[in-house]
Parts: structure tokens; sequence; C-alpha cells
């Protein structure tokens, strides 16, 4: 049995998803409490913000691509300057980070740049972006 932090309703485990990184290997909140609307509702916009603070931090007051100037944040990300994106972004998911967390808990360290989804894809794929922006 555990208590639910969120409904505080003493349940079965198999009421809470597991959590290898839990001391008990389950999560604080039932299934029924971060399965309900609100609260994905409100872990989006969480994320939405953590993801804005993010570009924000790594580019000026309003995020813009680093070499064509894009400010839709929609088309923002976050790219690895060094490379190894892939690498570090399978690690992220196997402890159940985004890149976005991560950063922010890791303090925004250097390496990181804010470009656009196009130009950090032709980065990745061709080794240079068309715009000849990016070193």
């Amino acid at each position: 049995m555990k208590i639910c932090k969120k409904c505080k309703i003493e349940k079965l485990k198999s009421d809470f998803y597991t959590h290898p990184g839990m001391k008990d290997g389950f999560l604080s909140f039932c299934k029924n409490c971060i399965n309900s609307p609100e609260r994905k509702k409100s872990n989006k916009e969480y994320m939405r913000n953590v993801r804005f603070l993010v570009l924000q931090k790594y580019s000026a007051e309003i995020p813009f691509c680093s070499c064509c100037n894009e400010t839709i944040i929609e088309f923002l990300g976050i790219d690895h300057i060094e490379g190894k994106g892939n690498l570090h972004r399978k690690e992220l998911i196997k402890n159940g980070f985004t890149i976005y967390l991560w950063l922010r808990k890791n303090h925004y360290p250097n390496g990181f740049r804010v470009l656009c989804h196009n130009c950090n894809l032709s980065l990745g794929y061709n080794q240079y972006c068309p715009h000849g922006n990016l070193k």
C-alpha cells in the first residue's frame, strides 16, 4: 500500500506507475492523479515555460536562431555546438529528462545554442547550414 501525494488516498502499489529512480520503485502520484486532465494541462504549461526560459537563456530576451535569426518560438530548439546531440538525447531519455529540464538542472552549461529546426537539421545532415552563419 502507498499514499498518493496528490489525492492523499492510500492505494495499492499497482495503482502507481513504476519508476526506477524512486526509493520504493513507484512514482509519488497515483495513476488517476497523473492522468487527470488538469494535471496534463499544468504539465504542458510548465514544460512550455521551462522551454522558453532555456531558449531565452541561450539567446536573448526574445529567443532567436543563432544562424538565421528566426524568432518564431515553435521553430526553435537547442543545438549541441560540438555535436553528439543524438547520444546525449538517448542518455536523457533513459533518465527521464528532456534537454530543457537537463539544461536548467545543470545551470545552463556552455556548449549549447539556439537554432531553428531547419538550421539544426541541415547542420546535422550536411555538416553545414546554407545560410553560412554557423561555425
